[in-house]
């Protein structure tokens, strides 16, 4: 059967000429595709530099149709067509070239399919040659090719934790004490964690169990009394919560509770959740609300202490989440209990709201109930119904609009009799400051984001209409180059860019006074993150 011979960068003519008469007695069809012949050279010129002196002198003078073909004997020590699929193919062919042994090669074409996904042989071909060794002697002395936990975790930490870490690689033996020691009081907690995509998981837990075990956990001595512990009561003391997502967000932002922290330390040795030192403290129905807690947190931007305190007040988890993007704990802890004792009322009173929190329907009222917090002295929601709160929140905004449509209609009036020498609904960009644009799309679709500055009339009342707050009131402010207003804007899956928060600069200081959300809500901490970053990058000071 003829092919065409493949375009490589021969050393020689005449090895040109011996490598197209191995590769003529392979499949054509399987083995000239892709980047497959460049994996075969390089194999090829491996076996005839493994060659010994008198080796290479009797096939010299050996016909070439009469040669032992030492490509196709070699792939045959391995290569397996049952078992071995076409994408795990290929990466075995290129760990071939790598030098990887026969016997590994044969023992991974056995690989289980569902650790055959592009990201999981990405991880396989780049690994190191030691780790792929220890993972096929692991799967064939352990555990047959079905057993996914055991495959999957071994997978997991072999090869992703030892490459990003090296000097982590257990033994085998370790691995096998850890599926029969501690892996059933972790079934026990997490029932989930056998089926296939928490292979991650198990691998930080056999990391946990692997420190503790060889008393090398960083930065504790020995005598630590963590290590006086069993693992099965490290797993039975800490909350799910925090054993299944290393940590949980916290305040500002920040992460509390993750592995080899004071406070991991401290829950790991059995202290009490209600009793941590230098913390805020949790009440009982609190600490209830932290341990009934899903592993799967539903918004990675919560506090998590403050979403366990409106819990504990008996609002729903749409409810509470919904509460945190207006009413953020205060940095001070002196002003925490006043801070909770104001928050109680307003979540009890928001239990008789029909809303559906996690679609934003009642963002208005909250967006209404952060202003008379924040702006009306005295201000109690005790003797107000919902229905009263309602036309309140109503007659606010409906204010904002009015104080709106009469600066418009004055500016309007203003305009008519100024003269026309210059332009009085436009005014020159902050100095110094350029915008900002972000394009994401790492994990999922595309997203983009920017920062422009808002220059004109037109622009500050569509915003203000936009995210029904009173920047469009802010022109004559703009105009006296006492503030500046920036908009942060994402585009959607419509092509069209929509306000998502709004940022207030104060001309002479330089300072950012306001980032407020649609109803003046408290803008997601990505949004935040993105607002430091560009305040960071163009001078400008935080001032809330």
């Amino acid at each position: 059967m003829s092919f065409p011979l493949p375009k490589l960068a021969y050393s020689s003519p005449a090895e040109k000429v011996e490598f197209h008469q191995e590769i003529s007695q392979l499949d054509p069809t399987r083995y000239l595709v892709g980047d497959r012949p460049g994996h075969l050279l390089v194999i090829y010129r491996r076996l005839v530099a493994e060659m010994t002196p008198f080796a290479h002198l009797l096939r010299e003078s050996t016909p070439a149709s009469k040669r032992i073909p030492l490509i196709k004997n070699h792939l045959d020590t391995w290569i397996d067509r049952k078992t071995a699929e076409e994408p795990l193919f290929d990466v075995l062919l290129y760990l071939d070239a790598r030098t990887l042994d026969a016997d590994t090669l044969r023992l991974l074409t056995n690989l289980p399919p569902f650790l055959c996904a592009p990201n999981e042989l990405g991880t396989l071909r780049a690994a190191p040659l030691r780790a792929l060794n220890q993972l096929a002697r692991f799967m064939d002395q352990f555990f047959p090719a079905n057993d996914q936990v055991a495959c999957g975790l071994a997978y997991v930490f072999l090869l992703e934790t030892f490459f990003h870490e090296a000097g982590e690689l257990c033994s085998n033996e370790e691995l096998q004490d850890f599926l029969e020691e501690a892996y059933p009081a972790l079934l026990d907690k997490f029932p989930d964690c056998r089926q296939p995509g928490h292979e991650e998981h198990l691998a930080d837990w056999f990391k946990l169990w692997l420190h503790h075990r060889r008393r090398e956990v960083p930065n504790i001595p020995q005598e630590h009394s963590y290590y006086n512990v069993s693992f099965d009561n490290i797993v039975k003391y800490l909350p799910p919560v925090i054993l299944w997502n290393n940590g949980v967000p916290y305040f500002n932002g920040a992460k509390e509770f993750q592995y080899y922290s004071e406070t991991f330390f401290w829950l790991a040795t059995g202290g009490s959740l209600r009793k941590l030192p230098d913390h805020p403290p949790y009440s009982r129905r609190m600490a209830k609300e932290f341990l009934a807690l899903p592993n799967e947190l539903g918004n990675r931007e919560a506090d998590t202490y403050v979403h366990c305190f409106f819990l504990s007040l008996g609002a729903s988890t749409e409810m509470a989440l919904a509460l945190q993007r207006f009413f953020r704990r205060p940095a001070e802890p002196a002003a925490l209990t006043g801070w909770k004792e104001t928050m109680d009322p307003i979540v009890q009173k928001l239990q008789a709201a029909r809303f559906d929190w996690s679609a934003g329907e009642g963002d208005h009222l909250l967006g209404y109930l952060h202003h008379a917090v924040r702006d009306q002295f005295g201000f109690a929601v005790n003797a107000i119904s919902i229905e009263q709160l309602e036309r309140e929140a109503a007659a606010y905004y409906a204010r904002i609009d009015a104080r709106q449509e009469e600066a418009q209609r004055r500016q309007a009036e203003r305009n008519a009799a100024r003269a026309q020498e210059r332009d009085p609904d436009r005014w020159p960009p902050l100095s110094g400051v350029a915008g900002w644009v972000e394009t994401l799309n790492k994990y999922g679709p595309l997203r983009k984001w920017k920062i422009v500055e808002l220059t004109n009339r037109n622009q500050l009342a569509e915003e203000g209409r936009d995210m029904r707050h009173c920047v469009g009131t802010y022109a004559e402010a703009c105009l006296r180059r006492h503030s500046s207003i920036w908009s942060i804007r994402e585009l959607r899956l419509s092509g069209e860019w929509h306000s998502v928060a709004t940022i207030e600069v104060r001309v002479k200081s330089r300072s950012i006074v306001q980032f407020y959300g649609r109803h003046n809500a408290t803008p997601a901490q990505e949004l935040r993150q993105r607002l430091e970053n560009w305040a960071e990058r163009e001078g400008l000071e935080i001032g809330q």
